[in-house]
């Protein structure tokens, strides 16, 4: 039996990484600097307090050409099932995804019926199942059941609205709160259609929604990009039947959480435009710094959740707003020496080589429907970046998030050290990945999950010590 012993010192080594005094000296360097305690108040960031190296940048580190981004026309967009041809819709891709988590644990014995049942019963929920009884009063309308009578609206500096909003949106079960201006830039990320209704930018005072069209008024100038967390253990034990269960139970949650957010809003005097369908996820939270680009393509990567964020939304509203900025954690460059997701992708979906230009599906923008073309593009050119093929994606396995080093939510061999030592060099990336998969970190034999002791599966299955981030 061989020992190893060091004879660098573990600060000399942190020395060497430029990480030696991390809460001190590294902290100071990216972390903004305050005079006193009306500039604590009035920083966009107050409240939410991130790693120190988590660095505040003014543009993403995926890099854009905004001459190269229009707004995706959606009408026709076939389905995933569709696009791989797929005449039994869904069918098959269970089927592999059964024999993949087989040749993962040679000893499980397959899908059994309570998995199908807890997959069944969040299923039987998701979305479309709850409803506002009765809707918040605006200001003007409170009245005789209050002590109080009519308000005016709320009025706050941006600071103060960007801090209040995240105080009640994290009571309603929110991971992390962000905003984007409405300007010419992010314009271009919402769809130009949605179904056969056009998505338009007018001058009027309220949003109005047609047979025809859904028009956001001008002066609604913010988006507010909102997460939830999925459930940790059943995603460790994606893509499973039982694993699965995560991806409709987290929409369960999100449909709880939209409604509340759109009641608050409405109480406090000022519109919420539910825009999920209207523009994607994963590019406002790139921007506003939710997480950065990654290898998965439409699943960006977080400092504080990792993968795990199921539920990326977005409303936009009139209500004056401070905006975040982009970040960079080394997250992307980690992605660049990785590619953990696209190895344990059991269609093949994500693309395993360098970050491109290239829009990965054969079509452009000159035989795009948006410009009179006759094809429907389902990934834009315009990034430096990876894409998903959506022509073999089934949508729901989430394997990627489960196998992502960063995905190992609450026990992950990407710690608060590795994350400080990626932010400052690539070095020991590859290292890092390499160590990731010896010590298995990532999936996890799906029937483990029924045994875990009850205190491992918290309310809403989201890791306490997430809940603090």
């Amino acid at each position: 039996m061989h020992s190893f012993h060091s004879t660098v010192s573990r600060r000399d080594f942190m020395k060497t990484l430029g990480l030696a005094g991390a809460g001190i000296g590294a902290a100071a360097a990216v972390s903004p600097v305050f005079h006193d305690l009306d500039e604590v108040t009035a920083s966009p960031t107050a409240g939410w307090k991130r790693a120190w190296f988590v660095k505040e940048v003014d543009e993403p580190t995926l890099e854009i050409d905004w001459n190269q981004i229009h707004r995706m026309d959606r009408r026709g967009q076939p389905g995933r099932d569709v696009m791989a041809g797929r005449s039994d819709g869904y069918y098959s891709y269970y089927l592999e995804i059964e024999e993949f988590v087989k040749r993962e644990f040679p000893d499980w014995k397959g899908t059994t019926l309570r998995d199908r049942a807890l997959n069944e019963a969040w299923y039987s929920t998701w979305m479309g199942t709850q409803t506002v009884r009765t809707p918040a009063p605006t200001p003007d309308q409170l009245s005789g059941n209050t002590s109080i009578g009519p308000m005016p609206k709320w009025q706050g500096t941006p600071e103060e609205n960007l801090r209040t909003i995240r105080a009640a949106f994290r009571s309603f079960g929110v991971s992390s709160v962000t905003v984007a201006p409405v300007d010419e830039k992010t314009r271009k990320l919402f769809y130009s259609y949605v179904g056969n209704r056009e998505v338009t930018f007018e001058d009027i005072d309220l949003f109005e929604q047609t047979a025809d069209r859904f028009a956001i008024p001008n002066n609604c100038q913010w988006v507010i990009h909102w997460t939830n967390l999925q459930d940790t253990e059943l995603t460790s034990r994606m893509p499973s039947h039982v694993g699965r269960a995560g991806f409709p139970m987290a929409y369960t949650h999100v449909k709880r959480i939209d409604l509340l957010i759109e009641q608050f809003l409405r109480g406090l005097g000022y519109q919420c435009i539910n825009a999920g369908n209207y523009c994607p996820s994963a590019a406002f939270g790139i921007m506003t710094g939710v997480g950065e680009h990654t290898r998965m393509g439409t699943t960006l990567n977080s400092p504080e959740y990792g993968s795990h964020l199921r539920g990326q939304y977005r409303v936009v509203t009139d209500l004056p707003l401070a905006v975040t900025k982009p970040i960079d954690a080394g997250m992307e460059r980690f992605c660049e020496t990785c590619g953990v997701c696209g190895t344990q992708c059991p269609f093949g979906a994500i693309a395993m080589g360098d970050k491109s230009w290239d829009n990965a599906c054969g079509q452009d923008w000159a035989t795009d429907q948006s410009v009179g073309g006759d094809t429907c593009m389902w990934n834009i050119p315009g990034y430096n970046g990876w894409r998903l093929d959506y022509r073999k994606c089934m949508g729901n396995c989430c394997s990627c998030m489960a196998a992502c080093p960063f995905g190992t939510a609450g026990a992950s061999l990407i710690h608060e050290v590795v994350k400080g030592t990626m932010s400052v060099t690539p070095v020991f990336n590859s290292f890092f990945r390499s160590m990731s998969e010896t010590f298995n970190y990532g999936h996890k034999e799906p029937e483990s999950w029924w045994d875990l002791p009850l205190e491992q599966i918290p309310a809403y299955g989201v890791n306490p010590a997430l809940l603090v981030k």
